[in-house]
């Protein structure tokens, strides 16, 4: 029986050839029609690439696929793409000056400790909260139209987006939540969909705006260090 990973590699027809995410979709839904979700297939094109950088939270998946953009990929070629561990990460070197794009580094690494953090034990948000991982998906840097969802999250009667900020929230973050809860609503048919927007501190805007949504809520945290004899 054929994988949803076999049915993205048959789309390839040559190892120079590049597919966009939508390509992908596209020729899978189309010769294996209803056979695998949206989500899904986009799920696989991202965690079998050897250098995206969510395919270490897809062990299992085959590692056949080479990203040369965001949301387009070809095949992997060892020879021309080298060796990719799956987990490696390369840190930002102590000696360099901290430019605006080792900021956002830095940044995405607090978010990713605290995403990993929060993955292993749901319920220090909420009670019962467990992470979603049917459909292949899981329940970390889940894909979708409207981009990446942090952690998704399921309690006994709702699907949960959490959105995870190493810092303030803005209120741009409640318009990606909100567009994240419709797409996962889309994409997994899914009735009831709400969303938590985690983080150390909320600005004012904000603030006034999730007081006219009703199915997203604020968790603030703190961060605690503990010391210890090297």
């Amino acid at each position: 029986m054929t994988t949803c990973a076999q049915a993205i590699q048959e789309v390839f027809k040559s190892k120079d050839q590049i597919q966009t995410t939508k390509q992908i979709i596209d020729a899978v839904e189309g010769k294996y029609q209803g056979k695998w979700k949206e989500i899904t297939i986009r799920t696989h094109t991202m965690g079998c690439s050897v250098n995206h950088t969510s395919n270490k939270h897809y062990p299992s998946f085959p590692k056949f696929l080479y990203t040369v953009a965001p949301g387009k990929v070809r095949l992997y070629d060892p020879e021309r793409d080298g060796e990719f561990p799956g987990d490696k990460i390369d840190p930002i070197d102590p000696d360099d000056l901290l430019t605006e794009e080792d900021a956002v580094e830095v940044t995405l690494s607090l978010e990713r400790d605290l995403q990993e953090y929060l993955s292993r034990d749901l319920s220090q948000l909420e009670p019962g909260l467990q992470l979603y991982t049917e459909d292949g998906l899981s329940g970390r840097e889940v894909p979708t139209e409207a981009g990446k969802i942090d952690i998704l999250a399921k309690d006994n009667s709702s699907l949960v987006v959490i959105e995870l900020k190493a810092s303030k929230a803005t209120y741009s973050t409640l318009g990606h939540i909100l567009s994240y809860m419709a797409s996962i609503k889309n994409e997994l048919n899914a009735e009831n969909v709400r969303g938590i927007i985690v983080a150390e501190e909320f600005d004012k805007k904000l603030m006034l705006a999730v007081t006219q949504v009703n199915n997203v809520k604020f968790v603030k945290y703190k961060v605690k260090f503990d010391f210890e004899d090297a």
